[in-house]
């Protein structure tokens, strides 16, 4: 077996070789990481190697991208229960599925609730007129579960799936924001004080600088950013239902 086969192997055994994995957990820690490379730079330490190695995913590395991957998903879950407390009952996803909801008008919503009760045989409306607020909650939540298994690997749920690992990604990165942006704060001051006291490159000076500048414009808007991105994910969930929705009555002779 070639290194390259190895190490795809090694990948796939620790969850790194999923695309979801990939870009909604491993990307945003080794971002983290990669703030730290013009202090790194400009001292010659070996960030750049460590990052490289770490990014092709073969032996130690392989173990270390999956912590990084891991400690990631904690702190994006983290501070997604920051943004939606009682979460996933008011995630977009389930609160635009709630009666309650003024967002989204009456007319769709009776919509998605028919092809769900045609998908899932669970009747929202129904649950709704009773009155039980925690059972609509249930309700709600079962059915959004079903129609996501039922859209597992579909080709209809192709956008879905992009969006989800786009929402991935920003919250695991948003989670993050207190590793990186005190990495680049310290990158920025260590630049500075080594091109001063020690004559190192300016060059990584300036580099550190603008990065700490991104890192605290992303930083105070973050929780839009996060929040943009579920809404985006909510809107492909729903466009996946209502695909799946006419698949099924085409293949079950309900469309003519």
């Amino acid at each position: 077996m070639s290194e390259a086969t190895s190490s795809k192997s090694l990948g796939k055994a620790l969850n790194l070789g999923d695309s979801y994995n990939r870009k909604a957990r491993f990307l945003p820690g080794v971002l983290s990481i990669a703030v730290l490379i013009p202090l790194s730079s400009a001292f010659g330490g070996p960030l750049i190697g460590w990052i490289s190695s770490l990014l092709a995913g073969a032996g130690l590395s392989a173990l270390l991208g999956t912590a990084v991957s891991q400690f990631a998903s904690l702190a994006g879950n983290r501070y997604q229960r920051k943004l939606w407390p009682r979460w996933p009952h008011d995630s977009p996803t389930n609160r635009w599925l709630s009666p309650n909801d003024t967002s989204r008008s009456q007319q769709q919503k009776k919509i998605w609730y028919s092809a769900i009760k045609r998908l899932t045989q669970l009747s929202i409306s129904s649950v709704a007129k009773l009155g039980d607020a925690i059972e609509l909650d249930r309700v709600i939540n079962d059915s959004v579960s079903r129609i996501r298994n039922q859209l597992w690997r579909k080709p209809i749920a192709d956008r879905l799936d992009l969006h989800n690992a786009e929402f991935g990604f920003a919250r695991n990165l948003a989670g993050l924001r207190v590793i990186w942006l005190t990495a680049a704060t310290v990158s920025c001051a260590g630049c500075w004080l080594g091109s001063t006291m020690y004559g190192t490159l300016r060059f990584w000076s300036v580099v550190s600088t603008v990065i700490l500048a991104i890192c605290i414009i992303f930083a105070t808007c973050a929780s839009a950013f996060v929040h943009q991105r579920a809404d985006r994910y909510a809107e492909s969930f729903f466009a996946a239902l209502l695909a799946l929705d006419e698949q099924f009555a085409s293949e079950s002779g309900e469309l003519e």
